[in-house]
């Protein structure tokens, strides 16, 4: 007799499409002529171009990316509750990150300086998990 699981068949195929549509939907926006990215080789940082969706897909990326990291945080918290230091020290970085990266010629003078920590605060992140990992085990 074969084991039924919660996530067979259609189940599974929702939820695989729930998780990837904003990213699909963000990819495919950011290739359209109305809102696109632009990477400044003199000060190192991405920016969008100033068409008509630009500030509004700005802004949902903006909220988005902290929400999701807070709903991470959250779950992170329900379901490993001895795994507390590595979800909020990942998602108050990521956050942090994320906020620099939007903020950062607000609070630091110098453009080249301001793209410079977004961009190391941005590597940091994809060795952070790993190190957070090792440090608790």
């Amino acid at each position: 007799m074969k084991k039924a699981y919660a996530f067979d068949g259609n189940v599974m195929t929702f939820l695989l499409i729930l998780v990837w549509l904003p990213g699909l939907s963000m990819f495919i926006t950011i290739l359209t002529p109305e809102c696109s990215m632009i990477y400044y080789l003199e000060s190192t940082s991405w920016d969008y171009t100033n068409e008509t969706w630009c500030p509004v897909i700005n802004d949902i990326d903006f909220y988005y990316s902290v929400g999701m990291c807070a709903i991470g945080a959250a779950l992170y918290f329900l379901i490993f509750g001895k795994l507390l230091l590595m979800a909020f020290t990942i998602g108050g970085y990521t956050i942090f990150s994320e906020v620099v990266w939007h903020f950062a010629n607000e609070f630091i003078p110098d453009e080249l300086l301001a793209s410079f920590l977004g961009n190391i605060l941005w590597i940091g992140e994809a060795g952070l998990t790993p190190y957070i990992y090792l440090l608790i085990n």
